[in-house]
């Protein structure tokens, strides 16, 4: 019975990310929408910032495991152990996933966009285990098509010229990983999340898909002011 409710609550929930949330469709993703007019600079500052944010959640999901461990979510524990060794090791180049990018990440200082998403992350670790596995959830459930969404800005941008390891970056996570990860939060959480939690978790995930259009919309204005800054 636990089982079902969790299913139907999951349903609207991937419903209202459908309608909701921008990254995923490509003709309500503000990036999406300017990228073609962007320069050199202002696209390297887009997928740095971007990568970032994907760099940070593997600093989030060690505090997530941390978290919710003593309260008794071992399921989802070792769930988020697995995440974060997917996220850490890249089997195809011998090297850490986000290496492959290319980028530094100590050289790189978080916009104004990030480091409000930042703080938000850094405050849901402040609340009930039952909204933290929401914006967990949350996280994971739109990681397939944000990663679909990125790949085709990326592939746009660069006119199809990627590099190998490029490509790895992009297609490994969306056809090994993700998929397996929701399906495994999918068939855990409904173990442990009692009928008066499903509020605070519906409220976790929510408000990550919120926080995310944020990002989304914030982040275009600052990487479209990139330009002013070049031509000034």
């Amino acid at each position: 019975m636990q089982q079902e409710k969790f299913k139907q609550m999951s349903a609207d929930l991937m419903a209202l990310k459908e309608s909701e949330f921008l990254a995923h469709n490509f003709n309500k993703n503000p990036i999406a929408q300017a990228h073609q007019q962007f320069n050199q600079k202002q696209i390297t500052f887009f997928i740095q910032q971007w990568a970032l944010i994907a760099n940070r959640y593997i600093t989030n999901l060690i505090q997530m495991e941390k978290t919710i461990s003593p309260n008794g979510w071992e399921i989802v524990a070792t769930i988020i152990q697995e995440i974060i060794t997917d996220e850490l090791s890249h089997h195809t180049q011998k090297t850490t996933h986000y290496e492959t990018l290319g980028i530094n990440f100590h050289n790189i200082t978080a916009s104004r966009a990030t480091s409000v998403l930042f703080n938000n992350m850094d405050t849901a670790f402040c609340k009930e285990v039952s909204y933290i596995v929401g914006t967990l959830y949350a996280t994971e459930a739109k990681a397939i098509e944000e990663l679909l969404m990125l790949r085709k800005i990326i592939l746009s941008l660069s006119k199809g010229n990627l590099s190998s390891t490029m490509h790895v970056f992009l297609d490994e996570p969306i056809n090994k990983w993700k998929i397996t990860h929701l399906e495994g939060l999918n068939s855990s959480i409904y173990k442990y999340l009692s009928p008066e939690d499903y509020g605070l978790f519906r409220l976790g995930f929510t408000d990550m898909i919120l926080g995310l259009n944020a990002w989304w919309m914030n982040i275009t204005t600052e990487t479209l002011a990139q330009r002013e800054t070049v031509e000034a």
